[in-house]
């Protein structure tokens, strides 16, 4: 199923909880119990793209949650769900009062800068794997395909509202 940029994935679906439909989910929120705040959709059930349905939280464990989700009611069903992307409309998340934070999503595509304005490239993912949030950065100049992780370090936000993420803020881009 396609969904939209102003989809966000939240969340995935690890395996089935009990016989009942209940989930295990490995939440991507910053705080875990959080995704249950948010209208979900999940990414292999064939639903109209505006169709994001509430859950019931059952429980917050030590790396996981377990949810409800009206469209699972037994067990086979949550089986035929593991391994599935939770998303969530843009929209539904709140807006964000530090002028120094971002959601993930609304930066890739920008523009990474060096301390001169001179372009780099562009910003195209994010990555944690487990050892700290690294990005990925597609250079400006050929060959497209060599893109780089590198740490994340901050990010510098513009007066504008506009995100510019310049080189003495990302560490090993040279």
């Amino acid at each position: 199923m396609v969904f939209s940029v102003a989809d966000i994935l939240v969340g995935k679906i690890l395996s089935p909880y009990g016989v009942n439909g209940v989930l295990r989910v490995q939440p991507y929120t910053e705080q875990a119990a959080s995704l249950a705040q948010y209208p979900l959709r999940i990414d292999s059930l064939a639903l109209p793209a505006h169709m994001a349905i509430p859950v019931t939280l059952v429980a917050v464990r030590a790396r996981d949650l377990l949810i409800r989700h009206p469209l699972c009611s037994s067990r086979t069903v949550a089986e035929s769900l593991g391994g599935a992307s939770l998303y969530t409309p843009r929209a539904s998340l709140a807006s964000l009062e530090d002028t120094n934070d971002a959601y993930q999503s609304d930066l890739i595509g920008q523009a990474v800068e060096d301390e001169h304005g001179a372009l780099l490239g562009h910003l195209c993912a994010f990555h944690d794997f487990g050892a700290g949030l690294l990005a990925e950065i597609e250079p400006a100049t050929a060959p497209k395909k060599l893109t780089r992780l590198v740490p994340y370090a901050r990010l510098e936000a513009l007066k504008e509202g506009r995100h510019r993420l310049e080189r003495r803020v990302w560490e090993g881009v040279g």
